[in-house]
């Protein structure tokens, strides 16, 4: 486990998750650890891993993997297909930033796997009482920052156009043409932010690192249908 995790947590680790995954949701969670990744993109390397293994039932793609790259401390929880409704891109996010990397900024990476991993498996099943909420205090200032700017644009072009309009009517037909050309532009822009792909599969036999979970390392039940749902972070 690249140097993370004792013998014996690495046992206890195990036994919970493989005793998961014999539970009644039979999602399957499994965690991997690397000295590195080979200069390959992180979400490209953790999607390659979990569909190589496998990871969840096959038909219900109920798996996730939570990889962990030590030279480039970096790590990232990869949602299967089946689980995105309920892990998704957000709550995988709040695991990352909120209840593992503290933990690895703070030295104590064991407890960042650890509690990364119980979260994972809480959130999976709908519990996410121990998944702390982002500030909102943050949350509030970063959207009245962006909103902000449309409104300012907005005023500045109903002005534009009031002045031009004093000229006749069809200057004031033209201002809110553009006007309505410019809310449109704005909202398809951040239709289109965000989002990526994931990446090529290729044999587990290629992946270095300490792995396991529910099902035994490299035993899982054949599912493997992810596209990139989850989220990455770094310490």
């Amino acid at each position: 486990m690249a140097g993370y995790l004792s013998a014996s947590e690495e046992r206890a680790l195990e036994e919970r998750l493989e005793a998961y995954s014999r539970g009644s949701s039979g999602n399957e969670v499994a965690v991997l650890t690397v000295q590195t990744l080979g200069n390959r993109p992180l979400e490209d390397f953790a999607i390659d891993v979990a569909r190589a293994w496998g990871l969840g039932k096959q038909g219900q793609d109920n798996g996730v993997l939570l990889l962990v790259a030590k030279k480039e401390r970096s790590l990232r929880i990869e949602v299967g297909n089946g689980l995105e409704g309920v892990l998704t891109d957000l709550v995988s996010g709040r695991i990352v930033d909120l209840v593992m990397i503290p933990e690895f900024r703070g030295g104590r990476p064991a407890a960042g796997i650890r509690l990364g991993a119980e979260a994972i498996t809480q959130a999976a099943g709908g519990d996410f009482s121990r998944i702390p909420e982002r500030s909102s205090g943050r949350r509030n200032k970063k959207a009245s920052g962006f909103l902000g700017i449309p409104v300012v644009l907005i005023v500045l072009f109903l002005i534009i156009a009031s002045r031009r309009g004093r000229g006749g009517r069809g200057g004031r037909g033209g201002g809110m043409h553009g006007l309505f050309w410019l809310l449109m532009a704005m909202n398809s822009g951040s239709r289109r932010s965000g989002g990526f792909g994931g990446g090529s599969g290729f044999g587990a036999g290629g992946f270095g690192g300490g792995g396991f979970g529910g099902g035994g390392f490299g035993g899982f039940g054949g599912g493997g249908g992810f596209s990139g749902g989850g989220a990455s972070g770094g310490w």
